[in-house]
């Protein structure tokens, strides 16, 4: 990609826009129900907006972080991996801790709903997933926390950011490389969920867990941006 790129994709805002529209509409109709207010959550379409919606926010993501990545294939990895995971930390870090600690710390301190002193002062295994990074790995296997249970989305990015990177910069040929991923993503989540379903006592879990690492939107995102760069003309 040309060096004279522009540093900002201003084209993606509108697609942003219109995958938030789509999960606000879901969610406000999801609450309404909960409220006894009229609603359309009955309606198919409406249920599924919100997952199109999430997906679609990851295929962007992959899109980005591929195309800023393919921007600097012309420099050494080593230089380029740790200016990538400074600026990826610093965008998204401080306000998922932020809203970590609001989760964990300050709403169950707030709320009037006493079954949110569970989290009050207590170093448990959900504190230490999303601690760790790993909220999507929390919302299948442990229990719900109020307020934050939906930073699962950004678990599943920063997972997807430890690998990425590597196959985008060290792979000749990376469309070759993106298809390839997607397949084997693929076959992954699909021996994962018939080895749960086999082996598990309760599947539902993995079947959970599976269904949030959308990692194959991700790379599909990529795939596009790789196409779009100019230094990538043939799909061999």
């Amino acid at each position: 990609m040309s060096s004279r790129s522009p540093k900002y994709l201003s084209g993606l805002d509108s697609l942003r826009w219109l995958s938030a529209l789509a999960v606000l509409v879901t969610h406000v109709e999801l609450h309404k129900g909960y409220h006894g207010l009229e609603n359309y959550w009955d309606r198919v379409w409406v249920r599924n907006l919100g997952p199109v919606g999430v997906y679609f926010f990851f295929t962007l993501s992959g899109f980005l972080i591929t195309w800023l990545l393919l921007r600097e294939r012309n420099r050494h990895p080593a230089e380029v991996l740790p200016s990538f995971y400074l600026r990826r930390a610093c965008r998204i870090l401080p306000l998922y801790y932020l809203m970590v600690v609001l989760g964990f710390a300050v709403f169950p301190a707030v709320t009037q709903d006493t079954t949110d002193d569970v989290w009050l002062g207590r170093v448990t295994p959900e504190l230490i997933a999303f601690a760790s990074g790993q909220p999507h790995v929390a919302s299948a296997f442990l229990r719900r926390v109020p307020f934050v249970s939906h930073l699962w989305s950004i678990g599943v990015e920063l997972t997807f950011y430890g690998f990425w990177p590597f196959i985008v910069l060290y792979s000749r040929r990376v469309q070759r490389s993106a298809v390839r991923f997607v397949v084997l993503a693929l076959l992954c989540k699909a021996v994962l969920a018939l080895a749960a379903r086999s082996f598990t006592e309760n599947p539902q879990p993995w079947f959970h867990l599976a269904a949030t690492l959308k990692f194959e939107c991700m790379a599909i995102g990529g795939w596009f941006a790789m196409t779009h760069s100019r230094r990538i003309t043939k799909f061999i």
